[in-house]
């Protein structure tokens, strides 16, 4: 029987054994306090609800991602100037009114960056003003002020005001009738706060009501959940996902930290539920994320293999951004040791590289925003890449590729070298397959119209 790895939304099986499966972990796989949480938006690549409510995003004005202005990720969510300019999600979304709190415990948190704190920005609100706003700067000192429209603000930093041009943490929540304002995880404010929050207007981020709070600012990592903070200080993290995984029982070794990688936060690609080509989840990749497995020599490849997946950019920011490396922990023809000429293997959104060479750039690359199934198989010493099922590039290669145990391969990077990841991918991955010692395909083939099985 063919040796096989495979990853079927981000269900992953060698020799019929189970990696770790999305369809099944679901709940233990997205954000913390899955089931209370209402919108998140990160701001890689697109401006689209990454919560399990998927509410409607609606872009109003110039809002777009920044890449250039960030904190984490491929980019931020920009805000320019003007009350035209604002994101805009409905009343009633497919979960209801997310910020109808009623009484409850809340929490609106985001990392926050203002070019002016003397005017109203990183504002929040409902069109008409009925439920809770958020803003800062309006009193021309920067500082964080929350509350309903037509009353005093319930809750503000007072002297504790949002810098320019510095990334700042806001977290603004309710736990039984308290209001609290978090700048950097520390509480800075509390106030008692019994406000019934039952508006049916929609929310918009980026002004409020209207005209107010529209200044110049800078969002990542917007998230509204149903539960409040207490007075404790917390340390304010990247929004990451907390996968389940395990190899024949054994937890599997998947590097999500400067083990490998110099980069010093969190790097481990996510679950998502929009990143399925078939079934309900898929593997999600936000432009400096990524999947390292320690499956060793059972990935490296002596004679004839097959690599495939369906594939989905949201950017594609150089031709080498990566859907799979074979030797990802180091520069792609080396091995961790810094040895030369180590034969490797890059299968790439628009080149191949393989053995110790570029060995070129595909006649019809991947597409954005679509989903496209490519495929690299070897058989004998002909390698070709099929993208949809038509040859986009053959050549010549029988090396025996990544053959060093130090090495390790990755799904969603190209390699690693002294300033860390490179070439990443950005978007989703689903059904994502390696077949060793054998070439599935040969020539051109009607791609796979359901879920890849073993």
């Amino acid at each position: 029987m063919d040796k096989l790895l495979q990853c079927v939304g981000a269900e992953v099986a060698y020799n019929t054994t189970v990696l770790f499966n999305s369809e099944t972990h679901a709940n233990d796989v997205f954000i913390p306090n899955y089931s209370s949480t209402y919108f998140v938006l990160v701001g890689n690549g697109d401006l689209t609800d990454q919560s399990f409510a998927g509410q409607t995003v609606t872009v109003n004005g110039s809002v777009a991602v920044n890449t250039a202005t960030k904190k984490y990720g491929y980019g931020s969510i920009y805000k320019p100037s003007g009350s035209s300019n604002y994101l805009n999600i409905p009343a009633h979304g497919i979960h209801g009114n997310m910020v109808n709190f009623g009484t409850g415990d809340f929490t609106i948190e985001f990392w926050g960056y203002t070019t002016n704190n003397a005017v109203g920005c990183l504002a929040m609100s409902a069109t008409d003003g009925t439920t809770i706003i958020i803003t800062v700067g309006e009193n021309g000192t920067g500082q964080v002020s929350a509350g309903v429209r037509a009353t005093s603000w319930n809750v503000n930093s007072a002297n504790n005001a949002i810098p320019n041009n510095t990334w700042k943490h806001i977290a603004v929540s309710r736990s039984s009738g308290v209001g609290r304002i978090h700048i950097d995880g520390v509480m800075v404010s509390s106030a008692a706060w019994t406000t019934n929050f039952t508006g049916a207007s929609n929310f918009q981020i980026g002004r409020r009501e209207t005209s107010y709070g529209a200044g110049e600012c800078y969002f990542d990592d917007i998230k509204i959940t149903y539960t409040g903070y207490s007075d404790a200080s917390f340390t304010p993290s990247r929004l990451k996902f907390a996968p389940s995984y395990g190899y024949n029982s054994v937890p599997v070794n998947i590097k999500t930290n400067s083990s490998y990688f110099s980069n010093s936060e969190p790097t481990l690609a996510t679950i998502d539920m929009r990143g399925a080509k078939f079934g309900t989840y898929g593997m999600r990749f936000d432009g400096d994320t990524f999947f390292m497995l320690d499956i060793m020599s059972d990935a490296y490849f002596t004679g004839d293999f097959t690599v495939e997946a369906w594939v989905y950019p949201k950017t594609i920011s150089s031709m080498y951004d990566a859907i799979f490396s074979i030797q990802a922990d180091c520069e792609w023809c080396r091995d961790r040791y810094n040895n030369l000429n180590n034969q490797g293997l890059v299968i790439s959104t628009n080149l191949l590289c393989i053995g110790a060479a570029y060995a070129g750039s595909y006649s019809s690359p991947v597409s954005v925003n679509q989903w496209s199934h490519i495929a690299c198989c070897r058989v004998g010493s002909n390698v070709t890449v099929y993208i949809n099922g038509v040859s986009v590039l053959s050549v010549t290669n029988s090396a025996s590729l990544g053959t060093s145990t130090a090495s390790r391969c990755a799904i969603g990077v190209f390699d690693s070298v002294s300033t860390g990841g490179r070439y990443y991918f950005n978007g989703f991955i689903d059904d994502f397959r390696i077949t060793k010692d054998a070439a599935r395909y040969t020539a051109n083939f009607t791609p796979p119209t359901s879920a890849l099985t073993v």
